[in-house]
């Protein structure tokens, strides 16, 4: 809050702060954060930010979708692997749990062998969102795809394409291919709009109706995997279902080869 304040530079600035009215800003958030009887603003704020962080973690889940494979170099800040909750620096600037994040990661790593049981333990994983695995996981999984294909993200295509039906607007897709392979992102967005509760997944035809994909010429008449559950896809007529997509996850990462 002190940064806020001195930045807005309204009644206080980093060149000539104001201590006193500094002070009372403190003492403010202090009493409106306070664990005291009667503190209705926190009990009310509280219950009003459980929708909005759950809304929040679908949204950083689509954006980790795009920036992992959207056209440029990918940049992960150092500890965000999970959720963060820092605000700017310095308070960005906390030790990283490095240990914590390896034990994470060699669990995710050992998951993801098991292809048979992959879609369901991805389900067990977004269904559990606010402990951060599923992040981690998403870029993980992500990254060992960009290492694989590193000539397809460095060199590929990107055509943006169409989505059709009720729910269409909620999308973002597009694919990038080189050569004789590509990838498709496929990325849930305007989850509120969907009516999404906290502790809802926009997941199933229940959530996407009609919603199509429409495929790029490439893609079509070949096998698509998802590389975050494992699940194969086939289209028809040139589009998919995104509720067939996103059936245990919202958001998919299709792979093919023709």
């Amino acid at each position: 809050m002190l940064k806020a304040v001195r930045e807005a530079k309204v009644n206080t600035s980093w060149l000539n702060p104001n201590e006193d009215y500094e002070q009372a800003v403190v003492q403010f958030v202090r009493g409106l954060l306070s664990e005291t009887e009667h503190n209705l603003f926190l009990d009310d704020f509280r219950a009003s930010i459980v929708p909005l962080s759950w809304l929040g973690m679908l949204n950083s889940l689509s954006v980790c979708l795009i920036t992992l494979t959207s056209p440029g170099v990918p940049d992960t800040y150092q500890g965000s692997e999970l959720w963060d909750f820092s605000l700017v620096d310095p308070d960005n600037r906390r030790p990283v749990d490095y240990e914590q994040r390896e034990a994470l990661l060699a669990q995710l790593t050992s998951m993801a062998t098991d292809a048979r049981r992959l879609k369901q333990r991805v389900r067990r994983l977004v269904e559990n969102m606010p402990d951060g695995r599923v992040k981690l996981y998403v870029i993980s999984r992500l990254l060992l795809l960009r290492r694989e294909h590193a000539e397809l993200f460095r060199y590929g295509s990107y055509t943006p394409l169409p989505v059709s039906g009720k729910r269409a607007a909620h999308v973002v897709a597009y694919a990038r291919e080189y050569g004789n392979g590509g990838a498709i992102t496929v990325a849930g967005r305007l989850f509120a709009g969907l009516g999404t509760g906290a502790g809802e997944l926009p997941c199933g035809e229940k959530a996407w109706g009609d919603t199509r994909l429409e495929l790029p010429s490439g893609a079509k008449g070949v096998a698509l995997r998802n590389v975050l559950t494992n699940g194969a896809h086939t289209a028809t007529d040139g589009a998919v279902s995104v509720g067939e997509l996103f059936a245990d996850f919202p958001g998919a990462v299709l792979s093919y080869e023709r």
